[in-house]
């Protein structure tokens, strides 16, 4: 089984990079899974390079399952981490990612939702969107489509949504279960 990468580009400087498997491709986007133990590999502005695992810092990482909707301004990712957050879903507002030399790419434009099991979610970094709106990073068309995914978005977690609240999770547990070997060699 091949497997192909996430690229998440920070407008500030850095970037983070996973291996992932391309487990399904249906109505609602691609579904990729990266299993526990997998790594993850940082760069900051200054070109410094940190590793941990996938999903959660410490050994043996978590298994996620990620989601690149067919179209709209964001990226999600399910995983069960052993920390207060516990199993969660967190949906980057970004760029559309695109797809170029076995890697998808977005870039972060700072706004997160974290969604918990029990229903309840959050919107988090605002003030980190806004200070690069102000440093000119994210252009204003940018900033109106992120603002309109904000929206888009708060409508669908305040209520029961298929995708967010079931059939990632089924995706998230069904892989979790079949054996996919860890991810920890980068292009």
């Amino acid at each position: 089984m091949a497997a192909t990468f996430i690229r998440k580009v920070k407008r500030s400087g850095g970037a983070g990079v996973w291996g992932s498997y391309v487990v399904d491709d249906d109505e609602h986007g691609l579904w990729l899974y990266t299993p526990a133990e997998s790594l993850y590999r940082g760069t900051t502005a200054s070109g410094a390079v940190a590793m941990c695992h996938a999903g959660w810092p410490e050994p043996p990482g978590a298994s996620v399952i990620h989601l690149i909707p067919r179209t709209g301004w964001w990226f999600a990712r399910r995983q069960q981490v052993p920390s207060p957050l516990g199993a969660h879903l967190a949906i980057d507002v970004c760029t559309p990612s695109e797809f170029h030399q076995g890697m998808w790419s977005y870039d972060d434009l700072e706004l997160d939702f974290l969604k918990h099991r029990n229903g309840g979610w959050q919107l988090v970094d605002e003030d980190e969107f806004d200070h690069e709106v102000g440093l000119g990073r994210i252009s204003s068309s940018e900033r109106e489509a992120s603002l309109q995914t904000v929206s888009e978005l708060r409508g669908r977690l305040d209520q029961p949504d298929e995708v967010f609240d079931v059939l990632g999770w089924e995706r998230l547990e069904r892989c979790a279960q079949t054996y996919f070997p860890p991810l920890v060699d980068f292009p």
